[in-house]
């Protein structure tokens, strides 16, 4: 008994400092992600290249089994990663121009599209036009090609034309389904094109449609659900708020410059040393449902990662990077063969998003918009109390040893 309980003894003391390098590898890694270079050139690449290889393993169908919207998500934000990748400087140019080019083509087959009735004056909704018409864009600019640039203007005049002949701004996604953020999305890459290859009569279209918009937007935020009467289902949330966001400084600087003000105070928040996006105001004890996903202590991880675009677009360098650092932590990477992923690759989805976000470009601030940043000594503090715990209780149980104890449990380690 005496001898079996040394060898226990001595396999503990060994386990005890395998944790305590455990905990100080977690310490080191967290503080190198708080405060080391961003690399965000070098892990987009490394994103896309992983995130191209799933998409071709399946995985935007996969995604569509557990998420609506999940395939045509996938699918448009790995486009638009791959495409700006692809103007990065070294980049394999070629390769990823094909990528987005097959990207493309899945957001046409039927096989996709067949989810989307006609609603709103389009073939398959707004929701779907729009995103599609951003990847065309990314494909027309990447290739030159007078084909793709004339297939982007005519998704673009499409659009348009369901703009101008509804009774109000925000069209359907579905049959009788409205969210305003859709909308926003399709004309923002309607704008785009319009800048990159000129689409006819769409600045006026446009100028006509951020009127009608603006006004149902409170403090510049558009709501998050209406009904087809325009009348407010549900309004602004952290989700759908911060897509818009990412999109509004396309189509108007102002209109983006007086949303980005409201939203950032009302939704931006740090909770336990971290900082992150609510997905209902203060106050709102409303749980989290498929458009926000779940929710730890009112913060929706999607929202707050959607958020890294919307801060890059409207001169929120800051929170930005607070928001990627803190996602580099959690998100528990994997770099391999050249290839990166997020939460062992469960949700390629999640991926694509992050990356689109990543490829963001980031522009000058127009205005002071002052948000919490993390508190990165929490962060760090729970390694090192860790760490502190396992040495006293190491130290505290070797005094507790018998003289001989050392001696005996190097024996049984190494046994007759």
């Amino acid at each position: 008994m005496r001898g079996g309980w040394h060898v226990v003894a001595a396999k503990g003391r060994w386990v005890g400092w395998a944790l305590v390098l455990a905990l100080a590898f977690g310490a080191v890694r967290t503080t190198w992600y708080a405060v080391g270079p961003p690399s965000e050139s070098s892990r987009l690449r490394a994103q896309v290249t992983w995130l191209n290889d799933a998409v071709d393993d399946s995985a935007a169908e996969r995604m569509q089994g557990l998420f609506p919207e999940g395939e045509v998500f996938t699918l448009a934000l790995t486009a638009l990663a791959t495409a700006r990748a692809a103007e990065q400087e070294g980049a394999d140019r070629v390769r990823l121009t094909e990528l987005v080019t097959t990207r493309v083509g899945e957001l046409s087959d039927p096989t996709v599209t067949a989810a989307y009735l006609p609603a709103g004056g389009l073939e398959n909704g707004i929701f779907l036009a729009g995103w599609r018409l951003h990847a065309q864009l990314a494909q027309a600019r990447l290739s030159g090609s007078p084909e793709d640039a004339d297939t982007a203007v005519t998704a673009a005049r499409r659009i348009l034309t369901a703009v101008e002949g509804s009774s109000g701004p925000f069209l359907e996604a579905y049959p009788g389904q409205v969210w305003p953020v859709d909308t926003v999305v399709a004309m923002a890459a309607v704008a785009d094109v319009d800048r990159a290859f000129g689409v006819p009569l769409a600045d006026d279209v446009v100028g006509r449609w951020v009127e009608r918009a603006r006004a149902l937007a409170a403090d510049g935020l558009v709501p998050h659900h209406v009904g087809p009467d325009m009348s407010v289902l549900d309004g602004p949330r952290g989700s759908s708020g911060a897509l818009a966001l990412s999109f509004l400084p396309s189509l108007d600087p102002e209109w983006s410059a007086q949303a980005w003000e409201a939203f950032v105070p009302r939704f931006v928040t740090r909770v336990a040393g971290a900082v992150g996006v609510r997905e209902f105001e203060s106050g709102s004890n409303r749980s989290g449902d498929v458009d926000s996903g779940p929710l730890i202590a009112g913060v929706s991880l999607s929202a707050s990662a959607v958020a890294v675009a919307a801060a890059r677009a409207n001169g929120s360098p800051a929170l930005a990077a607070d928001l990627m650092r803190q996602a580099e932590v959690v998100g528990l990477p994997i770099d391999m063969g050249g290839s990166r992923r997020y939460a062992l690759g469960a949700l390629p989805v999640g991926d694509a998003f992050l990356a689109w976000a990543r490829s963001t470009p980031e522009v000058t601030a127009t205005v002071s918009t002052e948000a919490p940043r993390p508190l990165w000594w929490v962060w760090v503090a729970p390694w090192l109390l860790g760490i502190a715990a396992l040495v006293i209780a190491l130290r505290v149980a070797r005094r507790r040893r018998p003289p001989d104890a050392e001696q005996q449990e190097r024996a049984a380690v190494q046994g007759p």
